[in-house]
Order: structure tokens, then C-alpha cells, then sequence
């Protein structure tokens, strides 16, 4: 198996991302798997890091209950590909499912820790010029912060969704209210820098997330996306990258 992609990196980990929307019906069977998913996917050589994941509407507190994630690291793109093939939990999620979206890709910036690791070094090398990127960001909010985070929330989820250039976002996590992650879609980097640098509410938040302390534990990477399968919200997220992986 390889991927049709030269900008493959030996060395850096590859990161699976699946979004599931779910047909109605299987709300509690969906809770209970996430429950149950650090007995599920637990780590391996193949697969250090494994998770699934709830799904906020947005990027706020508020859950969708139809809406899955699955998060992994893997050594080798073939070995990626056989989790979504023959993996008894993700081949339930997509039998379960009216919509999936996945995405193979590398960290090319990867800061902080996920549960004291970071699962996602090392790093490929910089982005080019022009390339899309997706970016990843994690939190645990400290108990005494909490109510103050998530009045900041609203504003800046509202500045995302005008950003020029980005093409999809969402809001994930492991537990609500205090573990909370986003994962948002790029044109290119330089659409994203344009915003993280210039948006005056998100550089005044992330200002405040310094001075305020608000996270005992934090996380941020970037990605270069590899290969795309499916559509996120009726949409072909980049499709120039919807290609079949080819046996070698």
C-alpha cells in the first residue's frame, strides 16, 4: 500500500482523522462505545494513540449527539488504512453512518502534550508555499478557569466561521466542558497565519489564555494534509487530495 503523495516524511508520525454523522438510532450505542474506547483502541506498536471522540455543534458547549470522532497515530499509511477497512469500531461507525469524512495527514508543528505525551512528534518538515494545512488544538481548562474560558468562547468561534479561507472546522473532545479540542480545515497557510496573527479577537484571547493561566494542559500541531475520503457536511473538503490509496 502506498499513498499517492511525494511529500511523504519517513520519520513523522501519521495522523487518521474520521468524522461520523450518524444515522438516527444510534445515539446510545455511540456513547457507550466512546466509554468504552480506551478499552477499544488501546495502544499498540501499529497504533500509539488512539481515541474517539465527542462532537460539539461548533465551537461551543453544546454537544451533537449524531456526530463521532476517531483520532490515531500510525508508523505506516498502509497500516492507517487497514484500521478503516478492517477495524471492528471504526467499520461500525461507518455502517452506522449517513456521512464520514477522513484524513490522512503528517505534523509538521506539533507543541505541548495530550495527556502527558505528545503523540505527534517528530515533525515532517515546514509547509511550502500555497499548501493546505490543518490545524489541531487541545485543552484541559482548569476547574477555577472554567466559566471564564467559555465566555470567550462565542466571539471567537464567530470570527473563525468570516476567516477567509478556512474550509471546514468543529469542535471535539474527551470529556465535555473540561477536556476540549478543535480541528479546522485551511486553504492554505498562509489564509491561516493571516487570521491567527491579524484577527484582533483571537490574538486577544490567546493573550488571555497566557496571562489567565487557564489550562493545566495544552496542545497545538499542524498538519500537512496527505489524502482525503469522503464529504464533511455535503461537502468535498479538499478534493484534490480525494484519491484512493493504490496497492504497492
Amino acid at each position: 500500500m502506498q499513498l499517492p503523495v511525494p511529500s511523504l516524511s519517513p520519520s513523522a508520525p501519521l495522523v487518521l482523522f474520521s468524522l461520523f454523522q450518524l444515522e438516527k438510532g444510534h445515539r446510545l450505542w455511540a456513547l457507550r462505545k466512546m466509554g468504552l474506547s480506551s478499552f477499544l483502541l488501546p495502544p499498540s506498536a501499529a497504533m500509539p494513540f488512539g481515541l474517539m471522540l465527542g462532537v460539539g455543534k461548533g465551537f461551543g458547549l453544546d454537544p451533537d449527539w449524531d456526530r463521532y470522532a476517531l483520532l490515531s497515530s500510525w508508523r505506516r499509511p498502509e497500516e492507517a488504512y487497514d484500521f478503516l477497512e478492517k477495524n471492528r469500531l471504526a467499520q461500525q461507525l461507518q455502517h452506522k453512518s449517513r456521512e464520514r469524512w477522513s484524513v490522512l495527514m503528517q505534523p509538521v508543528v506539533a507543541k505541548g502534550e495530550w495527556g502527558g505525551k505528545n503523540p505527534f512528534l517528530p515533525a515532517a518538515p515546514p509547509l511550502e508555499a500555497g499548501e493546505p494545512v490543518v490545524v489541531l488544538t487541545r485543552a484541559t481548562i482548569r476547574p477555577t478557569r472554567m466559566l471564564e474560558f467559555w465566555r470567550q468562547v462565542p466571539p471567537v468561534s464567530l470570527s473563525t466561521q468570516q476567516a477567509p479561507g478556512l474550509l471546514a472546522k468543529i469542535g471535539i473532545g474527551e470529556l465535555p466542558v473540561v477536556q476540549q479540542a478543535t480541528l479546522s480545515v485551511w486553504e492554505n497557510k498562509e489564509k491561516l497565519e493571516g487570521f491567527a496573527y491579524h484577527m484582533q479577537q483571537h490574538r486577544a484571547v490567546i493573550g488571555q489564555t497566557r496571562r489567565r493561566n487557564w489550562y493545566s494542559e495544552e496542545l497545538f500541531a499542524r498538519f500537512r494534509p496527505l489524502w482525503t475520503q469522503g464529504s464533511w457536511s455535503g461537502q468535498q473538503v479538499l478534493p484534490q487530495l480525494n484519491t484512493p490509496l493504490k496497492s504497492s
